[in-house]
């Protein structure tokens, strides 16, 4: 198949995919949401389950809060039966607490004496708590912690509304840099699913039941940005293949932080798609592609040239005023300037018509 063939075959991928992506950026800048079939296909989807309180229960954060801030209380967890937390505070509600290691440490590590920085320990029956409005906050779920969005503070922290979220950690595997193998346990290993509670901003709130992680969507001034360390490019372009019955190869690449790269490899028209320059000349070298596709604009062809393929360029950018370019590596470069300066002459209407501005300007 001549480039020309297989640029028709996959052009209604990428115009698509171009159409896509702009539509979603839209929705994440307007409403910091996602769209559902993004949330499944996202493989950084680490919540596993949101759970919310009813009206009476979110009404008795104020009062939770305020019980918060008076005894000093930090790094609280609970188990339903129990609350585990610290304070500055020798004494909460008539209940002594123990003094702990950490404390001590630290003093000494500051050259104080020793007790002078302090921190107790306390253990609280949910039995203890009954008679609390928040009662049912610590009640009804376990948690490993309690944190907030970061658009609370002293003066909006009151009015924030809890949300128990369950959410699995990325598994760290320890293998050598060089070396693609891992232990068994690390293989067999289920994902650790942490429980946590959370205090929310009411638009943190709104928005939790349509991301697929906590850090998907970040909210930057008056809008909301997608996280790039979020594959969602890579999940409308491998929608779209599917969708037009493209046959593709998703090659894995990771470096040493974990972050990957969008490699697709379609078979049929023996072309790799890619969104990076890093290691590109290794990963040509192996997979020997007739034809790159990437994103970028008609200057771009410049630093694919080196690579001695065919090249289709794509600019998805939302005001790009051509969409397209390709360069045919097995087409002859004309080497003599005169034939090339001829042709220059016997096109010159039709680049001059391309030129906005006056005749004399154009001439």
């Amino acid at each position: 198949m001549t480039l020309q063939e297989i640029f028709a075959s996959i052009k209604p991928v990428l115009d698509l995919y171009i159409t896509e992506k702009h539509e979603l950026e839209k929705r994440i800048s307007q409403e910091g949401t996602l769209p559902d079939e993004i949330i499944a296909q996202c493989e950084i989807h680490n919540i596993v389950k949101i759970r919310k309180f009813d009206e009476t229960t979110i009404k008795s954060t104020q009062e939770f809060v305020k019980w918060f801030q008076e005894n000093k209380i930090k790094l609280i967890e609970g188990d339903t039966e129990n609350i585990y937390f610290r304070s500055s505070l020798q004494k909460i509600e008539g209940k002594k607490g123990t003094q702990t290691d950490d404390s001590i440490i630290l003093s000494r590590r500051h050259g104080l004496e020793e007790n002078q920085f302090e921190e107790y320990e306390f253990t609280f029956t949910m039995n203890s708590l009954k008679k609390k409005s928040f009662y049912n906050i610590l009640k009804n779920y376990s948690f490993q912690s309690l944190v907030t969005c970061d658009h609370l503070n002293p003066d909006t922290i009151r009015e924030a509304k809890p949300v128990i979220i369950l959410s699995t950690q990325n598994r760290g595997r320890i293998s050598s840099f060089y070396d693609d193998q891992q232990r068994l346990e690390h293989a067999i290993a289920e994902p650790t699913v942490n429980s946590n509670l959370q205090l929310y901003c009411n638009d943190c709130y709104d928005r939790i039941d349509h991301l697929c992680c906590k850090e998907a969507v970040v909210k930057r001034g008056l809008g909301y940005e997608a996280n790039r360390s979020h594959p969602f490019d890579s999940i409308l372009l491998k929608s779209n293949l599917k969708k037009q019955n493209q046959i593709f190869t998703e090659i894995t690449s990771e470096d040493r932080f974990g972050r990957g790269d969008l490699l697709l490899f379609l078979t049929e028209h023996s072309a790799l798609i890619t969104d990076h320059f890093r290691e590109l000349e290794s990963t040509i070298e192996k997979l020997k592609p007739e034809i790159i596709i990437v994103q970028g604009t008609k200057k771009s062809i410049i630093d694919y040239l080196k690579y001695d393929v065919s090249l289709i360029i794509f600019d998805d950018s939302r005001n790009a005023k051509q969409r397209f370019f390709l360069f045919d590596n097995d087409k002859k470069v004309e080497k003599n300037i005169e034939k090339c300066c001829f042709h220059i002459i016997h096109n010159l209407d039709v680049y001059s018509d391309k030129i906005r501005a006056k005749e004399h300007d154009k001439l």
